[in-house]
C-alpha cells in the first residue's frame, strides 16, 4: 500500500509539528527545573540568615548568663568561654551526627 504524495506531505508536516512541540516541552521542563533550583537556593539563604540571627540571640543570652553567674572579665576569660562553648557545641554536633 502506497501513500499519496499529499498524505506523505501531511505526515511530514505533522512530524515536524510534533518535533517542535517536543522541543517546547523540553524547554519548559528545563525552565521548571531551574525555577525549582532558584527557589531551593532562596530557601537555603533565608534559612541560613535565620540561623545566624538565632545564633546571635543565643550568644547574647549565654554571655548575659555567664556575666551574671561568673562576674569575671578580660581576654583570658573570653578565650576560656569561647573554648568551652566550642567544646560543648562540638560534642552536641558529633552526638547528633552519630544518631543520624
Amino acid at each position: 500500500m502506497e501513500l499519496s504524495a499529499a498524505t506523505r506531505s501531511d505526515l511530514k508536516e505533522e512530524i515536524k509539528e510534533n518535533k517542535q512541540e517536543i522541543r517546547k516541552l523540553k524547554e519548559q521542563a528545563i525552565l521548571a527545573d531551574k525555577e525549582k533550583e532558584v527557589a531551593n537556593q532562596f530557601i537555603i539563604v533565608i534559612s541560613t540568615a535565620l540561623g545566624v540571627v538565632s545564633a546571635l540571640f543565643w550568644q547574647k543570652a549565654i554571655n548575659t548568663t555567664l556575666v551574671t553567674f561568673v562576674p569575671v572579665s578580660g581576654w583570658n576569660y573570653e578565650l576560656a568561654i569561647a573554648f568551652l562553648i566550642t567544646l560543648i557545641s562540638t560534642m552536641i554536633i558529633v552526638t547528633l551526627h552519630q544518631k543520624q
